[in-house]
């Protein structure tokens, strides 16, 4: 077995695996099933480290579940992403001086159906160089025909049911995507800009109450030319008796009058609002209430329209706000301008600020809201950790209608048509199936696009053959739904889990008014929702290419293996906190792959590895030959693997890195393997003992490093199946393997093997301090008691070995002036001379001596000197008295051993 290279092992292994069908899921009467359908990414995307960290902590449940003998469906997937994919296209159509429209719709689709299929699939292909064990034979993708039909026979039942409706409503515009956004869709930014108050005359001045005007105050002057009203509080004694009156409109000079509305917050700005009900959310609730007309001046793209008036038509909407600042200014109609700090919503693809447009899009009132509340109130889905319930009922508890239409062409088109020549208005005129018109040639089919996240929400059962499933389709879905795990980013919490939780509910059954509580434990989408964190750098940033902080997971798994990328990952991953990426973790986790390998290693020189089946390894045991470092061992193992239960169950992932390196590396290499190395009358069982705790450590570690778990497996001779395929004891288990054996471990052990690690911690310090670390051959001495003296003579040859002592002696007096330490085993004293050249030692000695003379001269000079002792303050006083103590203690104790 030479050093361990995993650029020869793992493509091996792997290729074995899928060779075999190692990850076919399979359903099998009477046992539990276990299903985890993983969160598609964007089927153009790349690997990243948001998809390592998510990716491994599902293998590690994937393979954990085939471990405990669960049937395990893993099923892949692939996101057509449809803003994202098309974005991309549209980008390479410009450096050709094209745009989508001059194709077509459908020559465009044509080409995006090309640049998918050229650039997909790249990201399956890097899941699998991390060892990523997904049933491949079921990736979906969901623009597949199959679960396309699901998305159109989730819209066409949710329509049918007065869900889905199309209206002329206040949407998040992007003007560079040109689309219509979601709430989620939007991140607040806080940004800064200016506050304009503006002067706007009175149509007819009041002289008797001295107003001849109004200001207002705007951060938008750009839209001034929408402005129908003016609006102020009901309760707002300054305006009341102006309301009913006009005032002129700046731009597009006309009259338009002055409201009251309860909804105008007096206490900002002036506490007069301009209303503009094509351009702002609440502007649009006024005018609506109001009755007041409604005159949009921007177009798609953020340029302003001809109703903007001549000054501004064709102007970017960022450069009318500064000709329109200019143009106030000119005018005497600009009062104030003044800084002002305010979020403001960008959106999350284009990063520009969006404009709140008012269009006609279809929106979905959401199903099953309350039920989706009870859910998780009532743990039958439970989030991990806890703390995300809150942020998902608060979410749930103030949820709008979703906009679920979209400006692209890629994706699920709407499966409306219009009758051709009719009112598009008129929902008589409309056709709704999943099929379409009998007589397409007099029908013409909506333009619009479903928002991804539309056909996303069905993921958990569209996957499994919903809504038209095959006979053997029907019995997987009844075997593997609801799933048992999701695991994801709290950032799409409300973007994709909760909606998963409605649409299972909603959809999952036959339309019914109330769902019993049998209904809602069969509907759920999912058990157990995990929630990672966020992979930032050492300063704390997301990762991401754009800032050039993210390292290539392909390199890093290159240079340092999967399963050390894993490792290290996982080790730095504590439940639902962000993850601080250090690539010496990663590093570390190669280590810890070396040390595994090279300790199988030492284990094959150390003797034969013949048949190391359970059976015959259990047998190989000398139930009469168990030390305490046998029964030590054994149960640190027995504690161990009841530890990695908890973790399992608590989804604290890092946890089982922490407590399986702490075993192998600290109980089993650095004590177990060293002190049995004087055991030669009992090697065969030492053997048995470390091929019993071997084996363990394999199948305990598997989950996480699976490559080099299966080569090691394989190489020690533990059996011909995969390691995910056998299963790992219990402690209540090995217990019971042990005893059948005629062992019963003493747990006691721990405590008198601990003493002496602390004590051979001890003396190696003591060693250390004197520059003697390397030496094997120092004489050491003790006083003890009589039963502290029967233990350290019964452990007497592995003492000696692990210190590097010659011998180990007690005395009835130890040495005078020898360098000594308390230990709980009684008092240890090392004889220097018998290993240290004396008049070397000597000479040392009292240089430091000399060195340490004039550091006590000089202390006790400055501590006499009365100017220091007047000025400086009583701590500086009572610290210097303290050094002076210390150095001369230390003086007393070299003048000693000397």
């Amino acid at each position: 077995m030479l050093g361990y290279d995993p650029k020869a092992v793992e493509p091996l292994w792997y290729g074995r695996w899928e060779a075999c069908g190692a990850f076919k899921a399979r359903r099998q009467h009477g046992k539990e099933a276990y299903a985890i359908m993983i969160p598609p990414p964007n089927v153009t995307g790349i690997l990243t480290m948001g998809h390592v960290l998510n990716t491994t902590l599902q293998d590690v449940l994937v393979r954990r579940a085939r471990q405990r003998g669960r049937a395990v469906l893993w099923l892949p997937g692939t996101d057509h992403a449809g803003l994202a994919t098309q974005v991309r296209v549209e980008k390479e159509l410009a450096r050709e001086g094209l745009t989508r429209q001059d194709l077509g719709r459908e020559a465009f689709l044509k080409k995006t159906v090309a640049w998918r299929d050229a650039h997909g699939g790249i990201i399956l292909a890097q899941l699998k160089r991390l060892g990523v064990s997904c049933d491949w034979d079921r990736n979906v993708h969901t623009l597949d025909p199959g679960y396309s039909a699901g998305v159109y026979t989730a819209f066409v039942r949710l329509y049918e049911r007065g869900r889905i409706y199309r209206g002329l409503r206040m949407t998040h515009w992007c003007p560079v995507s040109r689309t219509a956004l979601s709430d989620e869709e939007v991140n607040m930014k806080l940004q800064k800009r200016s506050l304009y108050t503006v002067r706007y005359a009175l149509v007819e001045a009041d002289a008797a109450k001295g107003f001849n005007e109004l200001l207002v105050a705007t951060t938008r002057p750009e839209t001034i030319m929408a402005d129908v009203a003016l609006a102020v509080h009901p309760q707002d004694e300054r305006y009341a008796h102006l309301v009913g009156k006009f005032v002129w409109r700046p731009f597009n000079r006309e009259k338009i009058p002055i409201i009251a509305d309860v909804r105008v917050e007096k206490d900002f700005g002036t506490g007069v609002l301009k209303i503009t009900p094509a351009h702002d959310p609440l502007d649009f609730e006024i005018g609506q209430a109001h009755a007041l007309p409604i005159i949009d001046v921007l177009n798609a793209d953020g340029t302003l329209n001809a109703l903007a008036g001549k000054d501004f038509e064709g102007l970017d909407r960022f450069d009318a706000r500064k000709k329109a600042e200019t143009l106030l200014r000119a005018a005497g109609l600009l009062a104030k301008q003044e800084a002002y700090e305010s979020p403001v919503g960008f959106s999350e693809r284009a990063d520009v600020p969006i404009e709140p447009r008012l269009t006609r899009q279809w929106f979905l009132r959401y199903p099953r809201v309350e039920e989706a509340k009870k859910v998780v109130k009532e743990g039958l889905i439970r989030f991990h950790p806890e703390r995300w319930v809150k942020n998902y009922l608060h979410w749930m508890d103030g949820i709008h209608d979703w906009c679920i239409s979209r400006q692209v062409w890629w994706g699920h088109r709407i499966p409306v048509w219009y009758a051709k020549g009719e009112d598009k208005e008129d929902a008589c005129n409309w056709h709704v199936s999943v099929e379409g018109p009998k007589d397409p040639e007099n029908w013409e089919q909506d333009e619009d696009t479903l928002d991804t996240w539309a056909s996303a929400w069905l993921w958990p059962f569209a996957t499994l053959g919903w809504p038209n499933p095959t006979p053997e389709q029907a019995e997987a879905m009844a075997y593997w739904y609801p799933t048992s795990d999701l695991v994801t980013g709290p950032d799409i919490l409300f973007f994709w889990v909760s909606r998963m939780i409605m649409a299972g509910l909603e959809l999952m059954g036959e339309p019914k008014e109330v769902l019993t509580d049998e209904d809602l434990q069969k509907r759920i989408p999912f058990k157990n929702v995990y929630f990672t964190g966020i992979i930032r750098d050492d300063e704390g940033r997301k990762m991401s290419k754009s800032l050039g902080n993210s390292p290539d997971p392909i390199d890093l798994i290159d240079k340092y293996g999967a399963d050390g990328l894993r490792f290290g990952v996982i080790s730095i991953a504590p439940q639902g906190q962000d993850v601080f990426f250090n690539e010496e973790r990663v590093a570390q986790g190669q280590y810890f792959c070396n040390k595994l390998w090279n300790a199988c290693r030492f284990r094959e020189h150390a003797g034969p590895l013949s048949d190391n089946t359970l059976e015959a390894l259990l047998s190989r045991l000398n139930s009469v030959a168990w030390q305490d470092d046998d029964h030590a061992l054994i149960a640190r193992l027995i504690q161990t693997l009841d530890v990695v239960e908890g973790a399992y169950q608590s989804y604290h992932f890092n946890a089982l890195t922490q407590q399986l390196y702490a075993f192998f590396w600290n109980d089993f290499c650095d004590w177990y393997l060293e002190a049995s190395k004087v055991r030669a009358k009992t090697q065969a069982h030492v053997l048995a003992v470390q091929d019993l705790c071997l084996r363990n450590v394999l199948l305990l570690l598997h989950p996480i490093i699976p490559f080099i778990t299966q080569e090691l497996w394989s190489r020690m001779g533990y059996g011909t199946q995969l390691c995910q395929d056998v299963a790992v004891p219990s402690s209540k288990e090995l217990t019971q393997q042990l005893e059948a054996q005629g062992v019963r471990i003493d747990f006691s052990a721990l405590e008198r093997v601990k003493a002496m690690q602390d004590l051979v911690a001890q003396l190696r310090t003591l060693k250390a301090e004197y520059h003697v670390q390397a030496k094997r051959n120092i004489a050491f001495f003790y006083q003890a008691s009589a039963s502290q003296a029967l233990v350290l003579e019964g452990y007497k040859a592995p003492l000696c070995f692990l210190i590097g002592a010659g011998s180990l002696e007690p005395v009835a007096v130890l040495p005078l002036a020898a360098p000594t330490t308390l230990t709980s085993l009684g008092t240890f004293a090392m004889d220097l001379s018998s290993a240290i050249d004396l008049e070397a030692q000597r000479l040392r000695l009292t240089q430091e001596l000399e060195q340490l003379n004039k550091h006590i001269e000089s202390t006790q000079a400055r501590m006499d000197n009365p100017s220091f002792r007047e000025k400086a303050p009583a701590a500086v006083l009572e610290g210097a008295q303290k050094q002076l103590k210390a150095l001369q203690e230390k003086r007393l104790q070299l003048k000693s051993l000397l």
